[in-house]
């Protein structure tokens, strides 16, 4: 059954692969550590969100930096985010709230900013956990970042029997280092693990 719904969500995405968790949470910690947040790093989050956005970044051992909302749509505001990009910011997390799409392009814009008077790439980890289904005139959200984490918690948009989650990533490396360490980071030798998995 989870086989299945991986491949009908897939198919709702775009046919973006997608490795399902245990919770959104979990898709957050997983999609975080797959771009490679690691301790010492710094994550931008919104001010408006769940406590989980937050949560993951402290999980990967991040320090988590809160960026104001845009007064309209409640979601990050790229200025207020770009002011806090610093050599240490390794990923900034958009939180498509309430089913609205965060801007996306905007913040593309104020990231490419930053790597070309840093030469520091900042990854997008796009939190979908209410918006599944919304989508701008980019595409679909979950398949505008480097990642995306989906919830189907009970009170989100699906629910896959009251908790669950799910990544879903644009380039191949994000997505191999997601089923990896979602699959207890399992090598090719059974019971040999090379990092920590979950």
């Amino acid at each position: 059954w989870v086989k299945t719904f991986a491949q009908r969500l897939s198919g709702v995405l775009g046919d973006r692969p997608v490795v399902p968790v245990s919770s959104g949470t979990a898709a957050l910690h997983v999609a975080l550590l797959a771009v490679g947040v690691q301790p010492g790093d710094e994550v931008i989050v919104p001010a408006a969100t769940y406590v989980a956005t937050a949560n993951a970044a402290l999980l990967c051992g991040a320090t988590v930096r809160v960026a104001d909302v845009d007064e309209k749509s409640w979601a990050l505001d790229p200025s207020a985010m770009s002011d806090l990009l610093t050599e240490k910011t390794t990923a900034v997390v958009p939180v498509h709230l309430y089913g609205v799409p965060a801007d996306i392009e905007a913040i593309e814009d104020e990231l490419e900013k930053h790597y070309r008077r840093t030469g520091r790439r900042v990854a997008i980890v796009e939190d979908c956990a209410e918006a599944l289904g919304a989508a701008t005139t980019l595409g679909k959200v979950g398949t505008l970042g480097d990642a995306a984490a989906f919830s189907f918690y009970g009170s989100k948009t699906i629910t896959t029997g009251g908790e669950g989650g799910a990544v879903l990533w644009s380039d191949w490396r994000v997505g191999g280092r997601a089923e990896h360490i979602s699959h207890q980071s399992m090598t090719d030798s059974r019971y040999v693990h090379d990092c920590i998995g979950f």
